[in-house]
């Protein structure tokens, strides 16, 4: 496969380390974020107790107390982690040659970040026997040590379907926080952008729908900007879409269409992510290709020909380098690319191995080290860069590339007809996911945020469950749409004008899900009965309160 570089890049950074300009647009915001917990004196001993004993409703009670606590402890784990991306990029990666450098598959397990994470969530975890209640009690006594502080926005998680945000005429296709947790965002078949203020997650409010541009079937993917001023979105077309969301700034909103294909050929964009600085889009194509487009000058500055297949999912490996992208195909891999050496090589820098079926979705941990995938295989895998195969070693060794591929069979509308527990020959994954069901749609997966100390991954499903799971493997909560949305009375926002007849809420496809990176709460999106979508919030309530 060919990558056509349409600019010199060469190779100029010995790592991923972002430059001064790339930490400016980082604002910890630690004096903001301080003052969230003002309302309520947490140092007051006696505080905690006579607030209970006068509120009638210990949940709510719980509620606001500990999502005043959480609010803040997992924003100050959000800066901490980002003070330390820039050292840990540098120490994971390896030349700009190589990323799947610096370890080998056979290195001790015992050095890998995420098995030892597994360890102690499963051998060394005394905290979960007590309550959220009784540890922000003993937070408010200052009794409490740091390690049981961290327990408890970790341990603390999405565990019911309360209330319906939205209701869609059309079907929901995605649905995503912002970075910053202040904004919500979802776009539906009808060509249609819902924007949402969520920096109240007990009112959330939604602040505009755009019509966009009308494309073919679909909107398929849209992306935010870090700054939550400008929106992208891509449908069956080579043509993205550039639109403002800042109505403060600007109350009217610009459609620009930015040409992926100058040459006329014709294709569809499947996924499309802006750059951490919002000055360049990665997009995966149904012409085998994924693109790297430049907004300031319109230009297409990468043409990778990547893939056999359709690209389904394209990321950064790390928000905070352009250099590393990762996508994933139809063709069942997932492979990475540097940047750095595409004018000279249009080899991948590694390959995925693991997938059986067609790659659905893939998300970034942004660390510039794990990602994440769903496959049509019905599994959904982790995986670690530096246990990826080789290109070279990929492009010699025929049973690397196979794909297994169950014949003669549909996802779209057919069940899988392959056996659940076939496994690749080759498979370098790092863990592998299942009981969920990737059927009917590109049904996408995510990383827990930061305050979990993302120990979670969460997936959507054709059943309407969200799953969530640890890192081992073990499927730790459910979250089933079909309860939240069958006798509803009244949803929070319609996203439409006209009446809507009741609607028998069946068959719900839950095709995206987003966890608020600071608190514990996930809104889903998905498809409803035989035309219609919805976002659904699920949040989370104490069992002892």
């Amino acid at each position: 496969m060919a990558a056509t570089s349409h600019t010199s890049d060469e190779s100029t950074d010995d790592d991923f380390l972002p430059d001064d300009d790339d930490e400016m647009q980082y604002d910890d915001g630690d004096e903001d974020w301080e003052t969230t917990t003002d309302s309520l004196d947490l140092e007051d001993e006696t505080w905690v107790d006579s607030y209970l004993e006068e509120t009638a409703n210990l949940d709510q009670a719980l509620a606001d107390l500990a999502h005043q606590e959480l609010f803040y402890l997992g924003r100050t784990q959000f800066n901490a982690n980002k003070r330390k991306a820039a050292t840990n990029t540098q120490e994971t990666s390896s030349s700009p040659d190589s990323p799947c450098g610096g370890k080998n598959a056979d290195d001790d397990d015992d050095d890998d970040e995420h098995a030892g994470e597994e360890k102690t969530v499963s051998a060394k975890a005394p905290w979960r026997k007590q309550s959220v209640f009784e540890m922000v009690k003993q937070r408010a006594q200052g009794i409490l040590d740091s390690d049981s502080l961290l327990s408890i926005s970790q341990s603390v998680m999405p565990n019911r379907s309360t209330q319906v945000l939205d209701r869609h005429s059309a079907r929901a296709y995605s649905g995503q926080f912002s970075d910053d947790g202040s904004f919500f965002f979802s776009c539906t078949q009808d060509y249609r952008l819902h924007m949402y203020n969520t920096t109240d997650p007990a009112n959330i409010e939604k602040t505009g729908t755009i019509q966009g541009e009308r494309g073919q079937w679909t909107i398929t993917d849209c992306s935010l900007s870090p700054d939550n001023s400008k929106m992208i979105y891509s449908s069956i077309t080579p043509v993205v879409h550039l639109a403002n969301v800042d109505f403060d700034r600007d109350p009217e909103t610009h459609h620009t269409a930015l040409d992926f294909d100058p040459t006329g050929d014709g294709f569809g964009i499947w996924s499309v992510r802006f750059s951490g600085d919002a000055k360049e889009i990665v997009a995966g194509a149904s012409n085998e290709c994924l693109y790297v487009f430049d907004i300031e000058t319109r230009t297409v500055l990468h043409e990778i020909e990547g893939h056999d297949d359709h690209v389904n999912a394209v990321c950064f490996a790390d928000q905070r380098s352009p250099h590393i992208l990762f996508s994933a195909s139809d063709d069942s891999f997932v492979k990475i690319w540097d940047r750095r050496s595409l004018g000279r090589d249009s080899k991948p820098a590694g390959v995925f191995v693991g997938h059986t079926e067609g790659v659905t979705y893939l998300d970034s941990k942004s660390d510039g080290r794990y990602a994440l995938s769903n496959g049509k295989d019905q599994t959904m895998k982790m995986w670690d860069l530096r246990k990826c195969v080789e290109s070279s070693q990929f492009a010699s060794d025929e049973t690397l590339q196979v794909g297994y591929y169950a014949e003669n069979w549909d996802y779209r509308s057919d069940n899988y007809p392959g056996p659940r527990d076939f496994r690749h020959p080759r498979d370098c994954s790092v863990q592998t996911f299942t009981g969920h069901s990737v059927l009917k749609t590109l049904i996408r997966c995510h990383f827990s945020p930061a305050y979990t100390g993302q120990r979670y991954v969460y997936t959507g499903s054709a059943d309407g469950i969200v799953r969530i799971f640890n890192l081992d493997g073990s499927l730790v909560n459910e979250l089933n749409t079909n309860d939240g949305l069958k006798g509803n009375d009244q949803p929070l926002r319609m996203a439409f004008d006209f009446f809507l007849p009741r609607r028998s809420w069946t068959g719900q496809v839950t095709r995206d899900v987003s966890w608020h990176p600071h608190l514990p709460y996930i809104i889903s999106t998905s498809w409803c009965g035989a035309g219609g979508g919805a976002s659904l919030v699920h949040d989370y309530v104490s069992e002892s309160a």
